[in-house]
This record gives structure tokens, C-alpha cells and sequence, in this order.
């Protein structure tokens, strides 16, 4: 009889410890959920590493309009509002390029790629404000491919590969943003660090800033 106390506490024990641990976990998944979300919104394309002597020469650089769409998730680590987490989309890069000969003749380069982009690793922190409403900095780094790619000079069609240096890209993108609740307003500078377009004396490397809108779900 008494073995049999003995077995029927030890089962007991047993069951209430295991119902403990599921307790907690679930309640840590609960604290430190997963975030996946998709951000979209617009972004000033720029060129950037002009030297001295192709401003002399008569080259100058300006930006363009683009766009990119994001999915992605934040993986919280611990309690403290950090977390780290990855991105996989679609943008395009690019810039425009002014040329002044000689005989004072100008031309114009409009230069635009589509590339599917990854973000291996950004990490962040959340600092909540409110319950609901959290400002979140975060650094990361990013690759690219170009899918397609065009140039023109003076609005007319020219052969891309005579123009570009590069299809591959890769840098760092540094940013802040607004969550509140489930919806988020993010500002991100990103800038790479291979040749997109190499001048007489320079070599161009492509930068965006960028505004999107996400939806947490």
C-alpha cells in the first residue's frame, strides 16, 4: 500500500510538473511572439562617389523615384525590446547621370534596375512609448541581384550592359520607425558598396532613402 501512495504522488508529481513547463513555455511564447510583416512605400534612388576630376570633366549626379516591397519578421531576443530578424523583396536601384562636353552639349542618363533583395540579419530595438505605440532603430545588411535593367540617354533606349558594371550588390541599411499596434511607418537609408556605373574616374555605387508602410500579422 504504501508503494502504491508512493507510485500515485510520484505520477501526480510528475503530471503537475510537466503542466508547469507547458504553462510557461506557452506563456513565453505568448511574451516574445514572432513578428512577420510586409512593408511597401517609395524611395529616392541616388548615385553616390563622384570625384573631383569627373565634376571638372562635367559630370554630375541626381536621383530618381522608385519603390520597394518587403516580407519579413522579428524575432524578439529576451525581454528587453531587442530582437533580430530577416527581409526578402523587390526594388529598384538607381540614378541619373548629367554630361557636359566640351562644346557645352549635354546629356542625360537615366539609369534604372529591378532586383530582387535579401536581408540576412538586422537587428533592432523596440522601446515602447505605450502599450501600443513603440519607436524601433534597427542596422542590418542587405544583398541584391538586378532581374532587369534599362538605360537611356536623352529619353532614348540604349544597351544596358554598355552602361552598367554590376548586377550584385551588397551593404548596410540603417533605419527608424513607428509601430502602433499593428501597423508601422519605417524611414531607412541604404547604401551599397559595389559599382554600379563606372565613369572615367569614378566608380558609382547606388543609395536609397526610403519610406514604407508595413502591416504586422
Amino acid at each position: 500500500m504504501k508503494k502504491l501512495i508512493a507510485i500515485v504522488l510520484l505520477a501526480v508529481s510528475a503530471v503537475s510538473a510537466s503542466a508547469q513547463m507547458m504553462t510557461s513555455r506557452t506563456l513565453m511564447k505568448r511574451e516574445n511572439p514572432t513578428t512577420w510583416y510586409v512593408r511597401a512605400g517609395m524611395s529616392v534612388n541616388m548615385l553616390s562617389g563622384l570625384n573631383s576630376d569627373d565634376k571638372d570633366y562635367g559630370l554630375t549626379t541626381g536621383s530618381k523615384a522608385g519603390f520597394e516591397v518587403d516580407f519579413g519578421f522579428h524575432k524578439p531576443m529576451g525581454k528587453s525590446g531587442a530582437y533580430w530578424g530577416m527581409e526578402l523583396g523587390f526594388a529598384n536601384r538607381g540614378g541619373s547621370i548629367s554630361e557636359v562636353d566640351g562644346y557645352d552639349d549635354e546629356y542625360k542618363y537615366s539609369l534604372n534596375a529591378w532586383s530582387l533583395k535579401y536581408s540576412p540579419f538586422t537587428f533592432g530595438y523596440k522601446y515602447s512609448i505605450t502599450d501600443d505605440l513603440k519607436i524601433d532603430g534597427h542596422l542590418g545588411a542587405f544583398a541584391l541581384v538586378d532581374l532587369s535593367r534599362k538605360a537611356k540617354v536623352d529619353g532614348d533606349e540604349v544597351d544596358a550592359d554598355e552602361i552598367f558594371s554590376n548586377r550584385f550588390d551588397a551593404g548596410l541599411q540603417v533605419g527608424v520607425g513607428v509601430w502602433y499596434k499593428k501597423i508601422n511607418l519605417d524611414l531607412t537609408y541604404q547604401h551599397g558598396f559595389v559599382g554600379f556605373v563606372e565613369s572615367p574616374n569614378s566608380t558609382l555605387k547606388c543609395s536609397a532613402l526610403m519610406i514604407r508602410l508595413g502591416y504586422a500579422f
